[in-house]
């Protein structure tokens, strides 16, 4: 086996271990690699694998690259993971035993009604195309889809015509497969004003909303969005946002958050995307709120 990390991870542990198979999950790893390299100022080793270089690295991401704690606990269990791996299989004798940061637990966020409605207003503004269609077509559905199903962006955008069920078209069926996890397939039902809207460029096959660049570009596309209606634009604000107002107006109006994101635990989905403002007795409204009213 090389000594070379990267050339091992590459190899070895994409090819061996079964449980990191998505390319999302690899980028992942390269880039806690390319961080590392450059901590280190040299391509690591089998022999850089210790627990003080991997906590001084840690410590040089907070406070030289000044990352978020999540992002530097993300970066530090890549680089656990790929050594505990290396353990099992004895070819390095010892296994980490760094610590991470500690990460701020933040009270979930929702937008309101009124972001809501603004978001919306600078969706049918929005210039230019992306993947044959308006732009404002392509985010008023996404907004829509966003809305009924709760799905995360990734699988928005890998959601595909054929899913539809032909006996009941406003059920959308989406395997296993392109969600997270790969483990559980999804069911959702659409509304008639999403379905109205994506009805002008229906296809028989192929991708729902025709997403044609790469991730990093639909984010910086979303933050334009989010500017343009006024609304705030940092890490916090992405489309997570959006899944959080789903899980929160949809328990506000007596509907069940955590069977509607896929949680296991109803404290998984109150702890990470349910927002008190909205959830509260007082702010309880007779139906889930309509993006696309």
């Amino acid at each position: 086996m090389a000594d070379l990390l990267r050339e091992v991870m590459e190899s070895d542990y994409f090819r061996l271990n079964l449980k990191v198979r998505s390319e999302k999950t690899r980028k992942q790893y390269r880039f806690a690699i390319a961080n590392y390299a450059e901590f280190l100022t040299h391509d690591p080793l089998l022999s850089d694998l210790n627990d003080d270089n991997v906590t001084e690295f840690v410590g040089w991401l907070r406070d030289v690259r000044s990352l978020h704690p999540r992002t530097v606990n993300d970066r530090r269990g890549r680089i656990n993971s790929l050594w505990r791996w290396l353990a099992d299989r004895g070819v390095v004798k010892l296994r980490p035993t760094n610590c991470g940061l500690v990460v701020p637990t933040r009270t979930p966020d929702a937008w309101s009604q009124e972001d809501l409605r603004q978001l919306l207003r600078a969706c049918y503004e929005s210039p230019g195309s992306v993947g044959g269609i308006p732009l404002a077509t392509f985010w008023v559905a996404f907004h829509g889809l966003a809305w009924d199903t709760g799905a995360r962006t990734s699988e928005l955008l890998a959601l595909r015509w054929e899913w539809f069920d032909r006996s009941r078209p406003e059920w959308l069926r989406v395997p296993a497969s392109a969600r997270k996890g790969g483990r559980f397939d999804a069911t959702y039902r659409l509304m008639p004003d999403t379905l109205a809207v994506l009805e002008p460029f229906r296809r028989p096959e192929g991708l729902i909303l025709q997403w044609d660049s790469c991730e990093s570009r639909f984010y910086q596309l979303y933050r334009e969005l989010l500017i343009r209606a006024g609304l705030p634009s940092n890490r916090y604000c992405k489309p997570q946002r959006l899944r959080r107002s789903h899980a929160s107006w949809l328990q506000s109006a007596g509907g069940d958050a955590t069977a509607s994101l896929g949680h296991q635990s109803p404290a998984v989905t109150r702890r990470a995307y349910l927002d008190p403002a909205v959830i509260s007795p007082g702010a309880a409204i007779s139906l889930p709120f309509r993006v696309l009213d």
